[in-house]
């Protein structure tokens, strides 16, 4: 009966472990000596942000006079770009840190590492000495989104971790959406 017990246990202990996110895994790593801070965004609250766009757009519809005006068609644009995102996901984790930068960077590379059958680069170009972007698929929807960078000028540290389901159109949508930004 205690070698049933045992392995149960196991085996769930086993199974909370495997669903954990990037984010997740990496604050177990940490200690308050290390003054991260994370912010979570989960499923109800990424549900209510794309409830939001939305009525927003269902409201700029109703009202919009003039379709040519090009700062609607603008915003309206962001707005269908900022949907698009949002429906995708079902969390977002933000760490960020502002000492001992380094060494937190270098617990994110240990991490990546020891989970690289699970995390790929998203690209040969998305990895550099400062950190990268690696991706966790199933089939051909992107699971999870790993972003993690330091700045040493600065001394700050941050990871963003992205789960839910996404696919290429995904990535392109968020690439425009940056490229817009910048």
């Amino acid at each position: 009966m205690k070698q049933t017990l045992l392995l149960i246990i196991l085996t769930f202990t086993t199974l909370a472990t495997h669903s954990q996110d990037f984010a997740s895994r990496f604050m177990e790593l940490c200690t308050d000596a290390d003054s991260v801070k994370c912010q979570t965004i989960g499923p109800k609250m990424m549900q209510k942000l794309v409830e939001t766009v939305q009525n927003k757009d269902q409201i700029q519809n109703d009202t919009l006079t003039n379709p040519v005006d090009s700062c609607t068609v603008t915003d309206k644009t962001a707005q269908n770009l900022s949907q698009q995102i949002l429906t995708k996901l079902k969390s977002a984790r933000i760490i960020t840190a502002t000492s001992d930068t380094q060494t937190l960077k270098e617990r994110a590379d240990s991490l990546i590492e020891h989970n690289k059958t699970r995390f790929t680069p998203w690209s040969p170009q998305s990895v550099n000495e400062n950190g990268g972007l690696y991706i966790r698929k199933t089939d051909d929807i992107i699971r999870e989104i790993v972003m993690y960078t330091r700045d040493p000028q600065e001394n700050t540290f941050m990871i963003v971790n992205l789960t839910g389901e996404m696919d290429q159109q995904f990535m392109q949508t968020l690439s425009t959406a940056r490229a817009k930004q910048q």
